[in-house]
């Protein structure tokens, strides 16, 4: 990308005032900067479930922990660069309308890292699926819709760049995102309906006590939670992308990547939420349920389990 200049030509100014023509500022910068505030709270939110995470789980597989670090460490830079973004088109360049229609390098950046967190936590929630659901073709269809996600967000980001410009982006390679936008929708209900259907075939099975069905309607819930959040974020972002002509979408579609940590943690933190009953054994089948109490050696069955965690079976709860 050309550095921006302050010089600009008859044309420029011309195709300028044509893109601008009925926003307003406060419907540009204004709603990024909303966007911006929104997002930080987010990321204040999701660095405190971090920090509780670590302190509760200290004995969580590396993976699972050294995946939470990359997340951190990536949504900390995501909201570096969007901040400069505002302050690139507010400061750097105030009072010039012609860079309400550039992509600043920072948002170029950041757009970029989102292509890397939303499709990297759908991707470790399709492991979920892998471990609960006897069939592994859902979570390779959630596999390869995260993949094409991540491609095509990272094409967008590249193709920003080349072109400079905010306003050509949308009518050249609005179908892009808009893509984008619906394989992510794809994923979070394929994430949610595998859950669920699963965990409701589980409920629906004889031989299980009233106490274990109550823990498998938490599950269900839990389940429908972690793509809510997330749905909303992307079924706003698509109609203003579609209905609205000003950067009101942009504004949430950088809040996104925080709505996909957030409920990254937010799962795994309610493990501790299924520990904090009596002893007890239940049967469902051939299923044991085994739960402890907090500080003890915990162990979920299959059941609540699977779509927690596995390997927490031995793992401490503070």
């Amino acid at each position: 990308m050309q550095p921006f200049s302050g010089a600009t030509t008859a044309a420029d100014v011309r195709t300028t005032s044509t893109m601008i023509t009925g926003q307003t500022f406060g419907s540009t910068v204004g709603a990024l900067e909303i966007g911006i505030m929104v997002e930080l709270f987010l990321f204040g939110l999701m660095s405190v479930q971090t920090l509780q995470y670590y302190k509760k789980f200290p004995n969580d597989p590396w993976p699972t922990r050294t995946l939470v670090a990359i997340i951190w460490i990536l949504e900390l830079a995501h909201s570096v660069l969007t901040a400069h973004s505002v302050y690139w088109i507010t400061f750097i360049h105030y009072g010039r309308n012609e860079a309400l229609d550039r992509f600043p390098g920072s948002l170029i950046a950041a757009i970029f890292l989102s292509g890397i967190i939303g499709p990297a936590v759908q991707a470790f929630f399709a492991n979920r699926v892998r471990k609960l659901t006897p069939v592994w073709a859902v979570a390779c269809i959630i596999w390869l819709l995260c993949l094409l996600r991540s491609v095509s967000l990272l094409a967008a980001a590249l193709i920003a760049h080349e072109l400079d410009s905010i306003s050509r982006f949308g009518e050249k390679w609005q179908w892009l995102l808009i893509t984008s936008l619906a394989i992510s929708l794809v994923a979070d209900y394929l994430i949610a309906g595998s859950l669920c259907c699963h965990l409701f075939y589980r409920r629906g099975s004889g031989g299980i006590f009233a106490r274990t069905k109550r823990m498998i309607d938490r599950l269900i819930l839990w389940a429908i939670q972690t793509g809510l959040l997330t749905s909303i974020g992307t079924v706003t972002t698509l109609v203003l992308f579609l209905m609205v002509e000003n950067l009101a979408w942009l504004a949430v579609f950088l809040i996104i990547p925080k709505l996909f940590s957030n409920s990254l943690m937010a799962s795994l933190n309610a493990q501790a939420s299924f520990c904090t009953v009596e002893d007890q054994v239940d049967f469902m089948g051939n299923t044991t349920f085994f739960r402890s109490h907090m500080g003890q050696s915990n162990m979920l069955s299959i059941v609540a389990f699977d779509i927690l965690e596995p390997t927490s079976r031995e793992r401490k709860i503070p």
